[in-house]
């Protein structure tokens, strides 16, 4: 699968494409304006030395026909005046067309034989004999056609009499036939002495003379190179701009990832562009606003677990002894009775039981009994340590895991538990209270669950009580 793009290469090839196209448009309008601009230059100049042409053989010659009958037709006339030197495509001058004049008369005061340079074209009518008046059919008498051998001229031209009567056609219009009506309004007059005695207009386009097509060349490279240079420039400048863009996007992105990984709280650099700058004070913001917000919830998160687990305590804790409640050892010794089967290992539980509890209570009242059972409480819990299982069962009933811990060994434990009981000094709590602690023990590898385990103990309790109480019973 193809990677996609880099950002600084897109922009790159953006302005690259668009700096081409620009420079095409720009140079293939101006192109084409130049060429038009050219060829209607041309044609405007050579309708001017046609005219200029036309009028002075006319003044020269009086009439197409006087000018035949002297056996000088127009195209031999131009042909002549223009010299044997001169080419289809040439200068003109820069003021205004020349005066023409006889060839076999000499130049006319002030001329040397040589047409004048000039920016456009001379262009004159083809030297063909059917429209040509006054042209005698073979090849002209005194030099070579006006554009050289095969040439064909840039335009060609319909020239009438001053009542329309075709004398030239252009191989569009018979010669000696009215020119129609909607060529006419195209036609320019040409006068000699005030007297409209003719009327020209033009057809064709411009073919270019070497001259011009070296100049139109010209143009063209120019605007090739100019091509190049705003390609090579639109690419640096795409490298610059898109390099500088794509740092400050780079870093951007960075950014987000760092957010992705845990780290919100980013800062980027906001220098740069409008919408550069925009995007990145959002960032910012939204990175602060995201910082915030997660610390809030990891404080709240933390206030919660914290709860939780002070609520999980409440849950499974008694309120008055801080030791296990009833329902926490049930599910914990389940578990505790399972690994040891699992394993082959020893497990005692044990049953104790506050003795005349009752008669304390109803002796001493009942805040001297609550006292009683917290004392108790910690008694077994500083004794045992945290290795075992320990919780108020109910009442004035404890109740006591041992995992491995073989049945004898625990009545030792149970023993020096009912010895300190008894040996506390409760005459602190009232004048002549005495506690003592019943206890109960079952250690029955062939139990079928921790609840019959349980129920032996509690069998071997009530033994004890039976017994005489303030003793460990065990089977």
């Amino acid at each position: 699968m193809l990677r996609p793009l880099s950002l600084r290469l897109q922009l790159t090839l953006a302005l690259m494409l668009t700096g081409l196209a620009v420079v095409v448009t720009v140079g293939g309008v101006a192109y084409l304006e130049l060429q038009r601009k050219f060829s209607s230059q041309a044609a405007q100049q050579a309708t001017a030395h046609f005219r200029a042409g036309v009028a002075s053989y006319l003044q020269e010659f009086g009439s197409f026909e006087s000018g035949k009958a002297r056996g000088v037709g127009l195209g031999d006339y131009l042909a002549r005046l223009r010299g044997p030197d001169a080419k289809g495509a040439g200068p003109a001058s820069s003021d205004g067309p020349p005066r023409p004049w006889d060839v076999r008369r000499g130049p006319p005061p002030g001329h040397s034989g040589e047409p004048r340079p000039g920016p456009g074209p001379q262009p004159w009518p083809a030297p063909d004999g059917r429209d040509d008046p006054g042209r005698r059919p073979g090849p002209p008498p005194d030099g070579p056609p006006p554009a050289g051998p095969g040439a064909r001229p840039p335009f060609r031209f319909i020239l009438t009499d001053a009542n329309y009567r075709v004398l030239l056609g252009a191989g569009s219009y018979p010669q000696g036939e009215a020119l129609p009506e909607a060529q006419r309004a195209l036609a320019e007059a040409v006068r000699v002495d005030g007297e409209i005695r003719a009327y020209v207009s033009t057809e064709g386009v411009l073919s270019p003379g070497q001259d011009d097509l070296a100049y139109l060349a010209a143009m063209r490279q120019a605007l090739l190179v100019g091509a190049i240079a705003a390609t090579v420039l639109a690419a640096l400048l795409g490298l610059l701009l898109g390099s500088g863009l794509s740092a400050r996007l780079r870093r951007l992105t960075q950014a987000v990832r760092r957010m992705h990984a845990g780290e919100l709280l980013q800062r980027v650099d906001a220098r740069g562009s409008a919408e550069i700058e925009a995007l990145a004070l959002a960032f910012n913001h939204m990175s602060e606003a995201l910082a915030r917000s997660d610390a809030e919830l990891r404080a709240s998160h933390a206030t919660i677990s914290s709860q939780a687990l002070q609520l999980k305590e409440l849950s499974i804790r008694d309120a008055l002894t801080g030791l296990y409640n009833r329902r926490h050892f049930d599910e914990s010794v389940r578990q505790l009775f399972e690994d040891s089967r699992r394993h082959g290992q020893d497990l005692t539980l044990v049953l104790a039981d506050i003795d005349w509890f009752k008669r304390i209570n109803d002796q001493y009242s009942h805040a001297v009994g609550d006292e009683v059972l917290r004392r108790v409480a910690a008694l077994l819990e500083r004794q045992l340590g945290g290795a075992r299982l320990l919780a108020r069962y109910g009442g004035e009933e404890f109740v006591m895991a041992l995992p491995q811990t073989p049945l004898h060994e625990a009545a030792d434990v149970c023993e020096r538990l009912r010895a300190s009981v008894a040996a506390e000094d409760w005459g602190q709590l009232a004048p002549r209270l005495q506690v003592s602690l019943s206890m109960g023990l079952a250690a029955d590898p062939a139990a079928a669950s921790a609840a019959a385990l349980l129920e032996q103990a509690d069998a071997q309790l009530y033994r004890a009580k039976d017994a005489g109480r303030n003793r460990v019973c065990h089977a």
